[in-house]
């Protein structure tokens, strides 16, 4: 019965080998051939700005005035006049507003955006300081 059982077992172990090597040429073969799927590149939006507040045209009697808008999320924001400059940045959402004083008459208000890319936008406009009053 000894000899029997060892021809049982024989071709079992050689199954079990062929079995193996097939499995370790289908791993070999699957590595040399996989691509992974391409990583999807997202494009950033383009820059935007748009300002709230002030309006073209604004008359304060106030020195200063508040510069509010939107832009892209954490881009800096550059208030300027000829005379005085602010910056702030913007939240996550892209919301800004910062104050900016201004000279007595027209004043040409000018505000940048700079996204974390290096993009940039720019929008202008007048508004007047009628602080005589």
């Amino acid at each position: 019965m000894g000899k029997n059982n060892e021809k049982g077992v024989v071709p079992i172990i050689a199954l079990v080998l062929v079995l193996l090597a097939l499995g370790i040429f289908a791993v070999i073969y699957y590595k040399s051939t996989y691509q992974a799927p391409a990583i999807p590149t997202f494009q950033t939006s383009l820059l935007q700005l748009t300002l709230e507040s002030p309006n073209s045209g604004t008359i304060t009697v106030n020195n200063k005035i508040l510069v509010k808008g939107k832009t892209s999320p954490n881009a800096t924001v550059v208030i300027y006049t000829d005379e005085n400059e602010n910056s702030v940045e913007a939240d996550l959402y892209g919301n800004f507003e910062g104050e900016i004083m201004l000279a007595g008459g027209i004043n040409t208000l000018t505000v940048t955006a700079f996204a974390e890319n290096g993009d940039e936008k720019t929008l202008a406009l007048d508004v007047v300081n009628d602080s005589s009053n």
